[in-house]
């Protein structure tokens, strides 16, 4: 004990004495004295008295399976100390190398890749996908589906607050030059008239890009082909350029229409002479008179998609506008680019690209994205500081759609020119003294041309402003893994198809049109997956669709139920706006659609918001209510409007005698098989294996008996209408919960006649109200209709 605790008790122990401190103290011995408490205290720290182990530790989000026994799938500060667990514990902490892995691994990956190429395509980010998605096979493609983790929430929040990326690259692109003349009057009869098609006014300037329903040839409103994205050159001479974007799955039907529209032929070596060498490795299509042609730009250019509030921030980290470029082509415009680099430094601060205007094109000329790249992952946000400027825009700028990536021929050397990762690395390596700081060799990187377009969101009563906005990326092939990176290391999150059905279903769209070609190969491909899917189930867990009295349930029968309303027997979707914001508005108001001219073939689009909790799920019907269930909806009930009487199922005999006489069947082939088994062994010493069944007397019977417990199971009645007992208006194609409605939600079809039958009547309560019912319940739901823009 010190003196000045020896002091301090002797004052403890005195009552009302006078004790004094000493004059100083030896911190020496002091320091001394107390060693082994800092010492026992550290050990506390270093060893803590944790259950845990250190990869029990890390976030939910980065654990794996095997995070146990790889120490590489741990962040980096965390192995050392895993490893020193490990060595305690006993288990080994190097493995062997495994050999026959290493023996079987391709000499030139490259020349692998090639080959697992030639029956379906790959994108250029397909190994970074690959390593973090599920991978699917759609259209000729390989393309991300989801990832791995469980993110289908986290990609919500992306698109409603922060940045969601997505590489749609995998659309077509054509390019179509020729003369405004020539081209205006032969696109127009593949449009819809009601609506801005390929030439209109607002389009023709290139500042904005455009979106239009394509159509078979003077066929509107039957022969729908699908939606196409489209923007023009800004003009320049004579010629006028145009790149359509369209999905994949419409690929040749939509060039097929065009080389109808325009009596195009392929141009060859030997037939009509190209203008360079590197047309001849393109798609090349002209007239006879040479003054229109076509070319198939697919998988030639990469086009990226960012949705969300922050897809303003995350490009303005990851693209800054090159200093003084020096570029050799002829549609680069120093005055252009110089307003280009000014708007594009204002609007860097925006909090969402909702802001700007409608469709925008902006060009730049920026650096190399890996100039620019952090070090670690961050999150780009927006400054909102003192000297952050916040700048309305309301028109667009003049000439700022100019870029030098319609130059065809100077596209195809700067591809040439790139210099890869690797060689990027090992050079910096090399030259770089100062970690962080740049290079002399970066500066004179090759510049990357861009084309930005701004999409703009939606605004409804439950969605909130601008929802679903941001900015899609047109850039060269050869950059599209660099910039992917870029965008990934500025705080985007990944997404893949599965994000873009959710996306269009909380903006209330669909993917696919049900009166498009595209549509019905999916609807058969979706039904054929269901019904395998529902007979490899054994008969006491399937739904007994006929008890239920639903006549299809893995599809939507849309030409039945035409057929069933109005005699007709095709069908198209109503795209007309003006047709569809008058019955948008006798929906509100309850007005009698008596007014309208009758489109009894037609299948409008409407938007379901249910009442009462439940999901129905895809393919459910929607009928018509009761005045009885009406008074429900209204008086505010809670439950189901309505519960469908359990129908009687006249095949259940049917099933059975056809299962025992099958049985009885098999039984007796068997019993044919054991005596040929015993004849057999009595002429032999060795053990006779009993012969499979593969006869073709057994092959036929169960075809035969496969087919007509089929048919007994899913009997194929003549309509629709009348299948239940509330008459079937329409039918839903996808149903799922919404975040913006913080609801469940349906996209549907009904048909003309049914529309006109809800609101007469509804038209005694104050709002319309239809019925819902999903394919594996008897329980009818209510619904809040409203007609939506397909």
């Amino acid at each position: 004990m010190s003196e000045l605790d020896v002091y301090s008790s002797q004052y403890d122990a005195s009552i009302g004495g006078h004790v004094e401190l000493p004059d100083g103290e030896n911190t020496f011995k002091y320091a001394e004295k107390r060693l082994p408490d800092l010492a026992a205290l550290i050990n506390t720290v270093r060893t803590p008295t944790k259950s845990k182990l250190i990869f029990q530790s890390i976030p939910r989000h980065m654990r794996r399976r095997t995070a146990s026994q790889n120490p590489k799938r741990l962040p980096i500060n965390s192995r050392l100390g895993h490893l020193s667990q490990l060595r305690k514990s006993g288990t080994p902490t190097e493995k062997k190398r495994p050999a026959r892995k290493y023996r079987r691994r391709m000499s030139n990956l490259r020349k692998e890749y090639a080959r697992r190429q030639m029956k379906v395509k790959w994108l250029e980010t397909h190994i970074w996908h690959a390593k973090r998605f599920h991978m699917i096979h759609k259209w000729g493609f390989k393309i991300p589906h989801a990832p791995c983790d469980k993110s289908y929430r986290a990609c919500y929040r992306a698109t409603s607050k922060h940045c969601l990326l997505q590489d749609v690259s995998y659309l077509s692109c054509l390019e179509i030059q020729g003369k405004l003349e020539d081209l205006s009057s032969d696109l127009k009869r593949c449009c819809n008239p009601t609506e801005l098609s390929f030439v209109a006014k607002c389009y023709l300037s290139g500042e904005r890009e455009g979106v239009t329903n394509v159509f078979q040839i003077d066929k509107y409103p039957h022969g729908a082909i699908g939606q196409v994205n489209f923007l023009w050159k800004p003009p320049d001479n004579g010629k006028r350029c145009l790149w359509i974007f369209f999905h994949p799955s419409i690929h040749w039907e939509f060039f097929n229409q065009l080389i109808s529209l325009f009596s195009l032929e392929r141009t060859t070596e030997l037939g009509m002479e190209v203008e360079n060498q590197e047309d001849k490795g393109l798609n090349l299509w002209r007239n006879q008179s040479g003054t229109v042609q076509v070319r198939d730009f697919s998988q030639k250019i990469n086009r990226f998609r960012l949705t969300g509030p922050l897809s303003q921030a995350v490009l303005s980290r990851a693209l800054r506008v090159k200093e003084n470029p020096q570029l050799n082509s002829k549609d680069f415009n120093q005055e252009a680019f110089e307003n280009q680099k000014i708007l594009w430094e204002q609007i860097g601060d925006l909090s969402s690209p909702g802001e700007l205007p409608q469709n925008m094109i902006l060009g730049l000329v920026a650096e190399d994205p890996r100039l620019n790249r952090p070090q670690k992952r961050v999150k780009a946000l927006p400054d909102v500081g003192e000297n952050s400027r916040n700048v309305m825009i309301l028109k667009i700028p003049k000439g700022i759609a100019v870029s030098p990536i319609w130059d065809h021929d100077w596209r195809n050397s700067l591809q040439e020119k790139i210099m890869n990762t690797q060689k990027y690395c090992q050079k910096r390596e090399k030259e770089c003294l100062v970690p962080g700081e740049r290079c002399s060799f970066e500066d004179n990187l090759q510049p990357l041309p861009v084309l930005l377009i701004q999409r703009p969101g939606v605004q409804t009563k439950y969605k909130p402003l601008g929802y679903s906005s941001g900015w899609d990326i047109i850039l060269p092939a050869g950059y599209g893994m660099i910039m992917w990176m870029s965008l990934i290391m500025w705080g985007a999150r990944a997404g893949g198809w599965r994000e873009t059905i959710s996306n269009n279903r909380e903006v209330g769209k669909d993917v696919f049109m049900p009166d498009t070609s595209v549509c019905q190969q999916e609807d058969t491909a979706v039904a054929q997956a269901l019904r395998e899917k529902y007979f490899r189930k054994p008969a006491k867990k399937r739904p007994n669709y006929i008890k239920l009295s639903i006549q299809s349930p893995f599809r939507c029968p849309w030409q039945q139920l035409i057929e069933d309303w109005s005699q007709f027997s095709s069908f198209y979707v109503l795209r007309n706006k003006g047709t569809l914001h008058q019955l948008s508005m006798m929906l509100k108001y309850q007005k009698p659609m008596e007014s309208l001219p009758p489109e009894e073939m037609a299948l409008i689009p409407v938007y379901v918001r249910m009442i009462s909790r439940g999901n129905p799920g895809n393919f459910a019907l929607l009928t018509l209510p009761t005045e009885e269930e009406l008074q429900k909806s209204c008086s505010g009930e809670s439950g189901f409007l309505h519960v469908e009487p359990l129908a009687k199922d006249p095949n259940q005999k049917a099933r059975k005698d056809l299962r025992k006489s099958h049985t009885r069947f098999l039984k007796q082939q068997r019993r044919l098989r054991i005596r040929m088994k015993k004849k057999l062994q009595e002429e032999t010493m060795e053990r006779v294996k009993m012969p499979r069944a593969q006869s073709q007397k057994v092959v036929v019977s169960c075809e035969k008996f496969k087919e007509q417990m089929d048919k007994l199971w899913l009997p194929q009645n003549c309509t629709v209408k009348d299948q239940c007992s509330r008459p079937v208006i329409g039918y839903v194609t996808q149903s799922d919960f919404t975040f913006t409605d913080a609801a469940v939600t349906a996209i549907g079809y009904v048909t003309w006649n049914g529309l006109k039958e809800l609101l007469r009547i509804c038209q005694k309560y104050r709002k319309v109200t239809i019925l819902v019912r999903g394919t594996k319940t008897r329980n009818y739901r209510g619904g809040s209709v409203s007609v939506r823009q397909p």
